[in-house]
């Protein structure tokens, strides 16, 4: 079905406009789709048309079909299909006849808020689509994105960790990355991000966490700095995740109380699930590469993380105006391409 719709002329615009019929949140098992946040990142890098269709008939290939809904959702029964995966394709439904009643911004406004505590839940993957859609403005992918973060629900360990954290004092949250330890007793090996994620909330250094000082700039700044020093493939999502989460509240018409401290409390949840990987508050600077242009190699690779991560430091480094983000993109874009020489 993928072959005959790229051999058909249909338009990246198309491909990106209807992707939410025809595939599924997930694949392979347990992966998340990138697809349509992976083209809208390619157009927003400005890279040739020719290689986003190229990559696209790489990358949908591979994806599996969405299963039809099992059940209507209505607003009187939304709640009760609130953290339930199977009902992705039944949820879906209902946000697209929402965006479609009431438009992108209000339906956002509407749901958005109840879901905020899922934004690192699947390595940030919801929120990430919910923000694509946003940025770029489709309808299917906003629909999406609140449909994937409603099917897995509210975290309600992080929401109990924000609680906590917001009765402290705001702390610079770069400084308490790099006092963080990792505890002794904290187990790193299960491939699965979101477990360790989960068992890092539960954890006593919890206890120590405060509100960041300086807001969302300067925890992306951190999530930016971890990445930059590491290169770790999760801490990335860092990144990408804080760049999700700056456009999604930007949608809101009142931005929540407590998201700094929801914010701080599921990075340092993230940080821990990574390993707790040493960096320093300058390692975007350190680690640049000034001399290297990205896009020729953001035009031939295959790996869709790159080429998000390439996008969401380009779109920090301009809401920011701080060229440290391209420091962070240059500085692990070029050991990635001299690695495919």
């Amino acid at each position: 079905m993928t072959g005959e719709t790229l051999q058909t002329g249909a338009s990246i615009d198309q491909l990106i406009a209807t992707h939410h019929r025809r595939y599924a949140r997930e694949y392979g098992g347990g992966l998340s789709d990138h697809g349509p946040m992976v083209l809208q990142a390619m157009r927003g890098l400005d890279l040739p048309e020719a290689a986003v269709r190229e990559f696209a008939e790489f990358y949908l290939a591979k994806l599996d079909p969405i299963e039809p809904p099992t059940t209507r959702i209505d607003a009187g029964n939304y709640a009760e299909f609130v953290g339930k995966r199977d009902q992705y394709p039944a949820l879906l439904e209902f946000f697209l006849d929402e965006v479609r009643r009431d438009g992108r911004t209000e339906t956002v406004n509407r749901y958005l808020p109840g879901l905020l505590s899922a934004w690192a839940s699947a390595a940030f993957h919801p929120l990430i689509r919910l923000g694509y859609g946003l940025e770029f403005g489709v309808d299917g992918e906003v629909a999406a994105g609140l449909a994937y973060a409603a099917c897995l629900g509210p975290h309600s360990g992080l929401e109990r960790r924000a609680t906590q954290c917001a009765t402290r004092n705001p702390v610079e949250p770069m400084s308490a990355l790099l006092d963080l330890q990792l505890p002794p007793d904290f187990e790193t090996q299960n491939g699965w991000f979101h477990v360790r994620y989960s068992h890092a909330l539960g954890h006593a250094v919890f206890d120590q966490v405060h509100p960041p000082a300086g807001g969302l700039p300067a925890v992306a700044a951190a999530c930016r700095e971890v990445f930059a020093a590491s290169h770790n493939f999760f801490a990335s999502h860092l990144v990408t995740g804080s760049h999700a989460l700056r456009v999604c509240l930007e949608h809101l018409h009142e931005t929540p109380p407590e998201i700094d401290a929801m914010a701080i409390c599921a990075v340092v949840a993230a940080y821990l699930a990574v390993g707790a990987p040493e960096f320093s508050a300058t390692a975007a600077r350190d680690h640049d590469a000034p001399a290297f242009e990205p896009s020729a190699f953001l035009a031939r690779t295959r790996d869709e993380h790159d080429i998000k991560l390439a996008y969401s430091c380009a779109a920090q480094a301009r809401a920011y105006d701080d060229p440290d983000y391209l420091a962070a993109a240059r500085g692990y874009l070029t050991t990635k391409a001299a690695k495919t020489v």
